[in-house]
């Protein structure tokens, strides 16, 4: 099995004979970057000529082969040819150069969220480094690349660049990124220069709290997150996972940073000053009937001259103000999009492909001949930038908002969901350890893309033709054992490379076009067998047939939610009347005491028993004012109706307490 270090071919002959030079990109310190075309498969490089005595031990190359993640510039060939003292180096092309062209000629004027996209890359390129104990060691906005000149960020990508004499060694690469970002924001704030220095003051406004000095001295307002951010790179422990995690993208993601005014190219104040100037000297110049005078006029003519120049004046003004209204607002429309956020697709460099099939071809992958994953593999490094791009952005949201490069058995469960694949299977982790290289359970950059592409993919498009060119090494119309030899020496012996041709073949003759075609047809075959077998899975599971029914579980939940909302109902009630128990028992408190009265004469109690013996006759007896107020007290068991009567069945000895009292008061005041 092969991995992304064994697919960088090293050849000891002439750049030319593979490569044709059509111009120069740009002179560093220890070499020189041209744009050329490979004669193989018509692919746009960069070649990266630089001297032997600069790198003597190969260590860049040495680090670029381990290194494998989107935002970090990819290596496909070296050229060392012994009679020449340069290493050429053919790597992947970035059109829109370095990060300070980029932000500088980008027209209109990047945002703040801009600048969030692009440091949001760069910072999973360095937590990649982190958790490969590697740093890069000289981060700085020159070795920052963007791949498109003519896209924005929230549709392009960042691509980290040379690795050379400070990489790998223990330099720390936070407080370098912290400088990167305050130039940075400063660029994608419309102002020119780098900005390199910082002063945080307090504002009136509600977003902005800091500004950020450019070299002209230009002030820029940047949000409360950003100056944190800025303050916290300096740190000694600030690492860049913490930093992935910070408010600040968060609040960039929602659109809660503050924007640019838009601003014409060039302002048309100058001209208006002219204008006006010119105005006026027509208007003193004008007479009456709109002809320069000529000699002494008088008052009235004069009176009249100036009522028509100052008209004149007011319908200029009002036309150039108009003028200028409509500009203004022409340049808002071209200059500011409509919506304040960066889309989400945006900060993974456009939208992600949809991930239906990558189970089934993930099957396909770990079940298919070891001659099937070297073709995929190579075909996932000859991608053109248009496959490339949406199986970039899915590789990068599966990775999540905290990146490390690698996608591992949690990723693919939480977000291959939401992804369109409908059901993660529970053999995944066993499927992750057979189809990573190294035996860890994780899937690289390069693997990712040999499962995503798909075989049917490779099959049908010029892309097959092309990776049949890349690994006919020797251009004789077949793949041998020799060519094969060449991606796979270091991994297996020339008698397992031809048990290798014949286990896809059935014999060891070289491979030809028609072959190569054919194994990539039955690959497909077997993806739609896998990919039937889950949708009967599927299906099975929704019928009852090997699980219980789907509505019986959505029962069994509902019953669950419904146990749940009765039992916060009567928690609820416990509550209430508890409340209501306490309230009446401080509201017995609150009542004032009855005095005790003394003991009633014999004649009068006589005289009750007689009346309420009565009443009993009639059905009821009438009660007073006073006992009538409080039999609603509740500390009486009789029952009163609407007429104010007590039904003597059911006269206490506190209501017969209370008539007492009442027909002593009625003596007395007799």
């Amino acid at each position: 099995m092969i991995c992304r270090a064994h697919l960088v071919l090293r050849f000891s002959k002439p750049v030319s004979n593979a490569y044709t030079f059509e111009r120069s990109l740009g002179q560093g310190g220890i070499g020189q970057v041209v744009q050329a075309t490979c004669h193989r498969s018509n692919a746009k490089r960069a070649i990266k000529i630089m001297s032997r005595k600069s790198d003597p031990s190969g260590f860049e190359i040495s680090l670029m082969l381990k290194l494998d993640h989107p935002n970090i510039l990819r290596l496909f060939e070296t050229f060392e040819e012994p009679a020449c003292s340069h290493t050429y180096l053919a790597m992947e092309l970035c059109r829109g150069g370095p990060l300070p062209n980029y932000a500088k000629e980008f027209f209109p004027p990047l945002e703040e969220a801009a600048a969030a996209v692009i440091l949001w890359q760069l910072l999973g390129a360095l937590c990649y480094l982190q958790m490969q104990s590697l740093s890069h060691g000289d981060i700085c906005p020159a070795n920052v690349l963007m791949l498109h000149f003519d896209k924005p960020p929230e549709q392009n990508v960042t691509k980290l660049i040379d690795f050379g004499a400070f990489a790998g060694s223990r330099t720390p690469d936070i407080p370098s990124t912290g400088l990167v970002m305050r130039a940075l924001l400063g660029w994608c704030c419309g102002t020119k220069g780098s900005s390199l220095r910082e002063a945080n003051h307090t504002s009136k406004g509600p977003v902005a709290d800091a500004f950020v000095y450019s070299e002209g001295g230009v002030a820029v307002a940047i949000s409360r997150a950003a100056s944190d951010l800025l303050n916290r790179f300096a740190g000694a422990e600030f690492t860049a996972e913490r930093a992935l995690k910070h408010k600040w993208f968060m609040q960039a993601r929602r659109g809660e940073v503050p924007r640019r005014k838009a601003r014409p190219r060039r302002s048309p104040k100058k001209d208006e000053k002219e204008e006006g100037k010119a105005d006026r000297r027509e208007g003193k110049a004008r007479g009456a009937g709109g002809e320069p005078s000529e000699g002494k006029v008088d008052k009235k003519s004069l009176k009249r001259a100036q009522s028509t120049g100052q008209l004149l004046k007011e319908s200029d003004a009002k036309d150039r103000k108009e003028s200028k209204d409509a500009t203004k607002l022409a340049l808002r429309l071209e200059t500011s999009p409509s919506k304040t956020r960066v889309a989400p697709g945006g900060w993974w460099g456009g939208a992600s492909v949809n991930m239906l099939n990558f189970i089934p071809r993930l099957r396909t992958f770990c079940a298919g001949p070891s001659l099937l994953r070297t073709m995929l593999l190579v075909a996932a490094d000859a991608l053109d930038e248009e496959i490339l791009s949406p199986l970039r952005a899915a590789f990068q949201r599966l990775d999540g908002w905290c990146p490390d490069g690698v996608l591992t058995v949690d990723d693919l469960k939480h977000r291959l969901p939401k992804m369109g694949c409908k059901e993660v299977p529970g053999d995944i982790d066993r499927l992750l350890l057979e189809a990573d290289i190294d035996g860890v359970g994780v899937l690289d950059f390069t693997t990712f893309l040999a499962i995503a592409v798909g075989t049917q993919e490779v099959a049908s498009t010029d892309l097959g033709v092309r990776t049949f060119k890349i690994l006919d090494r020797d251009q004789d119309g077949a793949i041998s054992v020799n060519d094969l030899e060449v991606f796979m020496n270091k991994v297996a012996k020339l008698e397992d490379l031809a048990a290798l041709l014949k286990d896809a073949l059935g014999n060891s003759k070289p491979l030809n076009l028609a072959g190569f075609l054919g194994i990539l047809t039955k690959a497909t075959k077997m993806e739609l067998e896998f990919a039937q077998k889950a949708l009967n899975l599927a299906l099975t599971t929704s019928e009852g047939l090997t699980h219980p029914p789907r509505c019986d579980a959505i029962k069994a939940k509902r019953r669950i939610v419904d146990m749940a909302a009765e039992k916060r109902r009567k928690e609820q009630e416990e509550k209430r009347r508890k409340a209501e128990k306490r309230a009446k028992s401080r509201r017995r408190k609150e009542r004032k005491p009855v005095q005790d009265e003394p003991d009633a004469d014999p004649l009068t109690l006589s005289l009750l028993v007689e009346s309420s013996s009565d009443s009993s006759e009639s059905g009821s007896c009438p009660i007073p004012e006073t006992a009538r107020d409080r039999t609603d007290t509740g500390d009486t068991a009789h029952t009163v109706d609407t007429v104010g009567s007590i039904d003597s069945a059911a006269v206490t000895f506190p209501v017969f307490q209370q008539l007492l009292h009442d027909h002593q008061r009625l003596l007395v005041s007799l």
